[in-house]
């Protein structure tokens, strides 16, 4: 899961509030009373707006929105000195819709906020970057990837023409953006960017502000990116004891933790973490697409231990929260539907993963590692019945969509390529078959080490096929390299 920063906007105390100690729920409430009775709409409307700042600090989302639609309600009156109000609350409303994972009213909301900015003049104000940060990261969260990045470098400008005085904010922009930039498989940007953000905020709010923790997080999914998993590992950890364990981000480092603990091998580890996120998720917001996003790890860890019956049931409690909050065409619907697949035999596992790849690759496009990913699963899945043709045309595809971005070789792209050359073999065209599992391990020989059980595997399926052709000095090469490699490994094991 990734960790997203998205802000409210607090108005200026003014009439109606009570001065010196801090007005509390119970004050705001009596306050709003006693404004209804005899204050003017504009008081009405500012304790509104900051009786509902308070209710989203405690997580009282449904009363957050219902105080925010109040003050909007009294604001939208056409009246231009109302305006500037109207689009602070305005900011506040799509960032709870955002939280809620209703980003379709977020956006709505949003937009219009900036709209009601632009049309008063006040694109120097602070909250007007506030609002054109918030409307980039809902953007980003419906994939909407050429929409979100110039709003949010829109704002990223106005932030450093502002100086020192909102160097914190410049810092929660380029957080934002190097989300996005991960996103996009821009990594050398994403790592760029999370260490400037870093920097700002380790030096300007201290080691151990949560802000700084949430920019760690992003640098651990990275790192994990990037495949350097043990990295990734510990920045979770240091983002974890930051956060004291408790609250939706902290249930975010838990289910990262989670994940790449599960890559790492620690299972034990990874389901600990993994059911805490759960139960926190649940003890403050149970339908939100966070639980989705855990429930879906958990999922992933279970049918890594063969409990396919269990994996399939929190695959499907996932799939129904993001139907109802994120929507069936939003990636992460599309990461639970091939993580079904998995657990799925035959015809229903090709249905998912088709689906899964339309929705990915009208989100990000052709060449997305995500689409590549997509294409391989479709392709095993057509494998697995016996449509040889279709599953060639789906690793071909993957390959092509690696080799479009001019993405480097890498492992993955060599499994996908010995995959091609699996469905070549059924296709009966021993020849390719050969050739294709040949490149495939001289790719395998440069991406990882060589006993690397990938590899041996790769060389056991090509033996099979040079023996089948005749040539059975080369097989038997093949066989014994490959046999090396699996008693190395047996033996690593015991």
């Amino acid at each position: 899961m990734r960790t997203i920063i998205i802000g409210v906007v607090l108005w200026m105390a003014g009439a109606g509030l009570a001065q010196g100690a801090p007005c509390g729920l119970a004050c705001l409430e009596a306050s709003l009373r006693e404004a209804e009775k005899n204050g003017p709409p504009a008081t009405v409307a500012m304790i509104s707006n900051q009786l509902g700042v308070l209710l989203q600090k405690q997580h009282r989302l449904a009363e957050a929105e219902a105080a925010y639609l109040r003050s909007a309600q009294v604001l939208d009156t056409g009246s231009a000195a109302a305006e500037p109000e109207l689009a602070r609350t305005l900011t506040n409303l799509g960032s709870v819709y955002y939280q809620q994972g209703q980003y379709d009213r977020a956006a709505a909301a949003l937009r219009r906020a900036v709209t009601i900015w632009e049309h008063t003049g006040g694109q120097s104000e602070p909250d007007f970057a506030s609002a054109l940060d918030n409307l980039g990261t809902t953007l980003r969260c419906q994939a909407k990837y050429s929409e979100a990045e110039p709003v949010l470098r829109r704002a990223l400008a106005i932030r450093e023409q502002q100086g020192r005085a909102a160097e914190v904010e410049k810092a929660t922009v380029l957080h934002n953006l190097a989300l996005l930039h991960l996103d996009m498989a821009r990594y050398d940007e994403a790592e760029e960017g999370a260490r400037q953000a870093l920097a700002i905020r380790e030096r300007r709010l201290g080691s151990k502000d949560h802000y700084v923790a949430d920019t760690r997080n992003l640098l651990g999914l990275i790192a994990q990116a990037r495949g350097r998993n043990a990295e990734a590992a510990q920045q979770f950890r240091v983002a974890l004891l930051a956060q004291n364990g408790y609250g939706l981000p902290a249930a975010q480092s838990m289910i990262n933790l989670g994940a790449v603990s599960r890559l790492l091998g620690d299972v034990g580890s990874a389901r600990e973490v993994l059911e805490r996120a759960v139960a926190l998720v649940g003890e403050i917001e149970p339908k939100q697409p966070l639980m989705a996003t855990a429930l879906n790890n958990l999922g992933l860890l279970e049918a890594t231990q063969g409990n396919v019956r269990r994996a399939r049931q929190l695959f499907e409690r996932a799939l129904a929260i993001w139907r109802d909050t994120v929507g069936p065409d939003h990636p992460d619907y599309a990461s639970g539907l091939t993580n079904l697949a998995s657990v799925e035999h035959g015809r229903k596992a090709l249905q998912l993963c088709s689906e899964a790849l339309r929705i990915d690759e009208a989100a990000f496009g052709p060449a997305h590692p995500r689409v590549e990913t997509d294409l391989n699963n479709a392709g095993m899945a057509a494998l697995s019945v016996r449509d040889y043709a279709a599953a060639e045309h789906y690793f071909r595809r993957s390959l092509a969509a690696h080799t479009d971005r001019g993405a480097p070789e890498t492992a993955e792209e060599a499994l996908v390529m010995a995959n091609l050359a699996n469905a070549y073999t059924h296709e009966n065209n021993a020849a390719e078959a050969a050739e294709t599992y040949r490149r495939a391990i001289a790719m395998l020989r440069t991406t990882t080490t060589t006993d690397d059980p990938r590899l041996g595997a790769v060389l056991e399926a090509w033996s099979r096929v040079l023996r089948a052709s005749g040539s059975y000095a080369e097989a038997e090469q093949a066989e014994v390299t490959a046999t090396g490699i699996r008693v190395h490994n047996a033996l690593l094991h015991q």
